[in-house]
């Protein structure tokens, strides 16, 4: 991707967030490199799919899963050292 200065500090303070975070809940970013105005990240692998692709299988999510994910958000924010990341 090539990007705007103000665009790849937004993505580098995310990546330090990312690094910074010890939640299991949270994907991890193994990697990333800067080159010639592109920025690749090495992430890992979710092999159960994002929630995204999630919901276009269900198009909606039954309540006691979703109160799965709701107390993993709560989780990440707790674990992120009171940073305001969401």
């Amino acid at each position: 991707m090539n990007i705007e200065e103000t665009t790849r500090k937004q993505i580098v303070q995310e990546l330090k967030i990312n690094h910074a975070s010890q939640c299991p809940y949270v994907v991890v970013c193994y990697h990333a490199f800067y080159n010639n105005g592109f920025i690749s990240i090495v992430l890992e692998y979710m092999d159960g799919g994002s929630l995204a692709d999630i919901m276009k299988e269900l198009k909606q999510i039954p309540e006691p899963n979703l109160a799965v994910v709701s107390k993993q958000v709560s989780s990440t924010s707790q674990t992120s050292g009171g940073k305001s990341i969401m």
